[in-house]
C-alpha cells in the first residue's frame, strides 16, 4: 500500500543532500564555522544541530519501526496527530518565525565530518521512508524531549525532513551573509 504522505516526504528528503552540498560547496572549514555578522549559528553549527536532533530520535524510531514490522495487520491509511501536524506546520521553511531550540539540541562544537554525518542521516531517513511505505505508519512514538509529546511514525520522519528543509534555508542565508564578507566565492 503506497502512502501518499510518505511518498511526498520521500521526494522532499531526496532533495536534502543536493541542497546541503550546494550550500557547503567551496566553503573552507573556517567559513563553515563562521557565524553570520547579524548573529546566529554557523553552517557547521546548524549541521550539528540537525545531527543532534536526528541522533536523539533514533531510539524512538527504531522501536516504532520494530512495532510496525511486527504488526500482522495490513497498513492503515495515514492519519495525522495534533502535535505532529502542529510541529510539522511550525517547522515549514516558509514559516520563519523564530523557534528556540531546546538546550539539549544546542550545537556547542560541531563534530568532525559534520556534513558527512548529516548526509548519512538524511540517507537513513530516505531508507526509512521507503520502508515505512509498506508498514502501518500510525504506530506512535514519543519525542526524546518529553514523554507527553507523541506523534506517529510517518510524522516523525516528515518532521525530520521539514526540520532539515528549514535549517537548510537558514544555512543558505548564512552562506550569503559570510560570502558577502569573502566575495571570492
Amino acid at each position: 500500500m503506497a502512502h501518499a504522505f510518505v511518498q511526498e516526504y520521500l521526494v522532499r528528503a531526496e532533495a536534502l543532500e543536493p541542497r546541503a552540498l550546494a550550500v557547503t560547496r567551496d566553503l573552507t572549514p573556517a567559513q563553515l564555522a563562521q557565524n553570520p555578522a547579524e548573529g546566529g549559528w554557523s553552517i557547521a553549527q546548524v549541521l550539528e544541530h540537525l545531527c543532534l536532533t536526528a541522533d536523539s530520535y533514533e531510539p524512538a524510531l527504531e522501536q516504532a519501526f520494530a512495532t510496525a514490522r511486527a504488526r500482522r495487520e495490513p497498513p492503515r491509511p495515514f492519519k495525522g496527530t495534533l502535535f505532529g501536524t502542529l510541529l510539522r506546520k511550525a517547522l515549514l521553511e516558509q514559516n520563519r518565525q523564530p523557534m528556540p531550540a531546546p538546550k539539549t539540541w544546542h550545537p556547542l562544537a560541531p563534530r568532525d565530518r559534520v556534513l558527512e554525518t548529516f548526509l548519512l542521516q538524511s540517507r537513513g531517513v530516505m531508507a526509512r521512508l521507503r520502508e515505512a511505505d509498506g508498514l502501518d505508519v500510525r504506530v506512535m512514538l514519543q519525542s526524546p524531549l518529553a514523554w507527553f509529546i507523541r506523534m506517529n511514525l510517518a510524522e516523525a520522519l516528515a518532521i525530520h525532513v521539514v526540520h532539515a528543509e528549514r535549517h537548510l534555508a537558514q544555512m543558505e542565508r548564512v552562506r550569503t551573509s559570510i560570502t558577502k564578507l569573502s566575495p571570492t566565492l
